[in-house]
């Protein structure tokens, strides 16, 4: 596994991604993939493993988003293996993905916004806040 990792990184992933979309690509797959998937063979892999292994995230703390962003790596590197004639099928395809979490946005009260321009009074940005805060 980790040897068409790499080679899917270098030739299919690099060409169209900008440098900090690739750095994050490597970065979450040698974070979270590769320590659980990379002694598996590419044409062994199942789809319970992926899920266990997002499972494993969710109950390391790791936030739903976390979750989607390594499915959203690990299913282009199984599509691609797929394009290539090295799976018949993609495993990632079949996973259950955590629901997104939603957070609902919460304006500050009067006692915050005090706080706030307070703490950020010494900050180049103070007047600005204050100013956005106040109208």
């Amino acid at each position: 596994m980790n040897a068409f990792l790499d080679y899917w990184l270098e030739a299919a992933a690099k060409p169209k991604l900008a440098i900090r979309a690739y750095e994050d690509y490597e970065y979450r797959l040698a974070l979270y993939v590769r320590p659980i998937l990379s002694l598996k063979k590419l044409s062994a892999l199942q789809s319970r493993e992926i899920q266990a292994l997002y499972l494993k995230m969710l109950n390391g703390g790791l936030s739903s988003r976390s979750v989607r962003a390594v499915h959203t790596i690990l299913s282009s590197a199984l599509k691609q293996a797929v394009k290539w004639g090295m799976l018949a099928v993609n495993p990632a395809a079949a996973c259950e993905l955590p629901r997104k979490a939603r957070n609902e946005m919460r304006a500050m009260d009067a006692e915050e916004a005090a706080r706030f321009i307070e703490a950020s009074r010494d900050s180049i940005w103070g007047l600005v806040f204050r100013f956005a805060i106040e109208i």
